[in-house]
């Protein structure tokens, strides 16, 4: 997923991106990214090694939204809490925060991104927003190639009966 804020564009990537070559090649060539984080990911933070979901309990959580999904049809009330950690890659100095988002389930949701945040919660929601529209089009993305794979079966299905019926 690619977004722009600041006339700047934004990679957003799941968990499958928490990959250190990965991290890498974004600071080296300067790339803005939201990542979902693994909970195991070492991070620093006031100059301790410590992992992302330890962090992701201590962090202060200070803003509140309401967000409405839907799950098989049905309306889901989401209440969520969220707020942010400045933290470092072991091997980078760059600067990065860890946005920490809960109220989906039992693991808080983290987030490591290279914007700055500077307004806090402007800043903060479009982060979070971001994410979960990278939610949004993976769903939407599945629900159509499971409609294509359905009506696939569907077009070979006829196809067979028109064959043996002639």
């Amino acid at each position: 997923m690619y977004f722009t804020h600041k006339n700047r564009g934004i990679w957003v990537i799941d968990r499958g991106g928490d990959r250190d070559d990965l991290y890498e090649s974004l600071l080296k060539n300067k790339r803005d990214f939201i990542i979902r984080l693994v909970g195991s990911r070492d991070l620093i933070s006031q100059g301790k090694y410590l992992i992302s979901l330890w962090l992701a309990h201590a962090c202060r959580l200070p803003y509140e939204n309401s967000i409405i999904k839907i799950i098989e049809g049905k309306e889901v009330h989401f209440h969520i809490r969220h707020g942010f950690m400045p933290v470092n890659l072991p091997e980078s100095k760059k600067p990065l925060t860890m946005v920490v988002i809960k109220g989906f389930g039992g693991q808080p949701m983290m987030l490591l991104i290279s914007p700055e945040i500077n307004s806090r919660e402007t800043d903060l929601w479009f982060i979070v927003f971001a994410y979960l529209r990278r939610w949004g089009i993976e769903d939407t993305a599945n629900f159509a190639n499971r409609l294509m794979s359905e009506n696939d079966n569907q077009v070979v299905l006829y196809s067979f009966n028109k064959t043996v019926n002639l």
